[in-house]
C-alpha cells in the first residue's frame, strides 16, 4: 500500500486499505489505539477526499469512526460502502461488528452469515465466523458462540477475535476447562489482554453489553491485574496475513520484529496536498 500511495497519493482504495489495516491492528490488541487512530483517521479521510466513490475508502472511514465512538457516522459509512459495492463482503461483515457494538446483535448475525453464505471459502471467512460468534455471545447463545469461535480459530489460529469470544463464551457457559485453555491461547495471541483494555478499547455502546463481556472473562479467570507481555510482538503486524502473527514461537525468522520507519514523501510530492503534509508511519502491509 505504501508504494502504491507513493506512486499515486490520490489512490483512494490504497488509503482505505491502509486505514483499515491500522485500525484492525489496534482492534486485535497488536498496536496502541491512541497511537494508530490519528494515523488511520488521516488515511481514511484522505481516501474519501481522493475518491469518494471507492468502497474501501468508506470502509476505512467507517472503521475509524467506530473506534472513535461515532456510531451513527460509522454505520452510515458502512452502508455507503455497501451501496457502492453490495458484494463487498468484508464491509458486510464489519458492518455487522458495528451493529453488534451498537447493541443490534441479531442484525450482526444476519450480516456475518450473509457473508459466509455468499462466499463460504472466502479468505476472510475466519473473521466472519468470529463476528457471528460475537453476535451469538451478545445474544446469550453461548454454545453457538463457542461452536462458531472454534471454527474461526480452526481456520486462523492467530485470530485474536475468535480467541476472545471463545474465552468469554466458555466462561459464561460454565465450561471451566474450555475457558482456561481458551484464556491461555488468548494470552498467547494477545499478551496485553486485561479487563481494563477490554473496557477501554472495545467500543461497546451499551454498558450492559460491556459488563456482560467482561463478566465472561472474569469467569474464565482473567483478572484486573496487568499482564506482562510474554512475547515480543512485531510492530504494526499485518492483520490479514497468516505469516505475521503475535507469537515468537510461530513467527518465521524472516519476519522478525523490526523497528518502524517513516515513509518519506519526495520533496514537493503531491501527497502533501492530500495528507496535509503529514507523514504516514510505515505499516506492516497486507498482502493481496
Amino acid at each position: 500500500m505504501e508504494k502504491a500511495i507513493a506512486i499515486d497519493p490520490n489512490y483512494g482504495q490504497a488509503l482505505g486499505v491502509l486505514a483499515t489495516s491500522h485500525t484492525f491492528s489496534a482492534h486485535m490488541g497488536w498496536a496502541d489505539m491512541a497511537t494508530v487512530h490519528p494515523i488511520a483517521e488521516r488515511a481514511a479521510l484522505s481516501a474519501v477526499q481522493a475518491d469518494s466513490e471507492d468502497p474501501w475508502a468508506h470502509h476505512g472511514l467507517a472503521y475509524v469512526y467506530l473506534f472513535a465512538r461515532r456510531f451513527d457516522d460509522s454505520l452510515a459509512e458502512f452502508e455507503l460502502a455497501l451501496r457502492l459495492n453490495p458484494n463487498f463482503l468484508l464491509a458486510q461483515a464489519f458492518y455487522g461488528v458495528a451493529l453488534c457494538y451498537c447493541g443490534r446483535w441479531e442484525e450482526d448475525d444476519l450480516a456475518a452469515r450473509r457473508a459466509l453464505r455468499l462466499s463460504p471459502r472466502d479468505p476472510f471467512s475466519a473473521l466472519y465466523y468470529g463476528i457471528a460468534a460475537y453476535a451469538q455471545f451478545i445474544g446469550h447463545h453461548y454454545d453457538e458462540a463457542i461452536r462458531l469461535s472454534h471454527e474461526a480459530i480452526r481456520q486462523r489460529g492467530d485470530f485474536v477475535g475468535g480467541h476472545r469470544v471463545l474465552t468469554a463464551a466458555a466462561g459464561m457457559a460454565g465450561k471451566h476447562d474450555v475457558a482456561t485453555a481458551a484464556l491461555q491461547e488468548l494470552r498467547r495471541t494477545q499478551p496485553n489482554i486485561t479487563l481494563a483494555w477490554i473496557a477501554k478499547d472495545l467500543p461497546m455502546r451499551q454498558n450492559a453489553d460491556r459488563e456482560h463481556y467482561l463478566e465472561g472473562f472474569r469467569r474464565a479467570g482473567l483478572h484486573q491485574a496487568s499482564l506482562q507481555p510474554i512475547v515480543q510482538l512485531a510492530l504494526n503486524p499485518c492483520p490479514f496475513c497468516a505469516r505475521h502473527i503475535p507469537s515468537a514461537s510461530l513467527q518465521p525468522l524472516h519476519h522478525a520484529p523490526r523497528k518502524t520507519k517513516k515513509a518519506r514523501w519526495p520533496l514537493g510530492h503531491r501527497a502533501n496536498r492530500v495528507s496535509g503534509g503529514a507523514e504516514f508511519p510505515r505499516p506492516h502491509l497486507m498482502d493481496f
